[in-house]
């Protein structure tokens, strides 16, 4: 079983977005990453991480499945487990885990079954 890494949710106003998470329901931000494409925030939510993210002008969205943009889970091993994807027959968005947060985490793209998004993160 995987634990939950975090819940991604794209906001059209981030400040906003922020503002509300942080007043209404008591979430303490975590850090910040802004790499030229994406705005994102991570916000601690009790024992869970949600990730609000607004795309830059002129990005596409990866999906219009609705707000949730995706789930994310930990995994220890990302080679293993981005192998077992495959050996699966998983249909895989990324086509290679991809250093993110400046080097700081690595990060592959799946579909569900019903085509939603996940993630894993190492």
């Amino acid at each position: 079983m995987y634990q939950t890494a975090h819940i991604g949710i794209r906001v059209e106003d981030l400040e906003q977005s922020l503002q509300f998470y942080k007043e209404i329901l008591n979430c303490q931000e975590q850090y910040r990453i802004d790499d030229g494409r994406v705005k994102i925030v991570f916000l601690k939510s009790g024992q869970n991480v949600l990730e609000l993210i607004q795309l830059r002008e002129g990005q596409e969205k990866r999906s219009s499945t609705g707000f949730i943009d995706h789930i994310a889970f930990k995994v220890d091993n990302m080679v293993e487990e981005v192998n077992r994807l495959k050996d699966k027959g998983v249909e895989c968005i990324s086509e290679a885990p991809r250093d993110f947060d400046g080097g700081k985490m690595k990060i592959f793209f799946f579909k569900g079954p019903d085509g939603e998004i996940l993630e894993f993160v190492e």
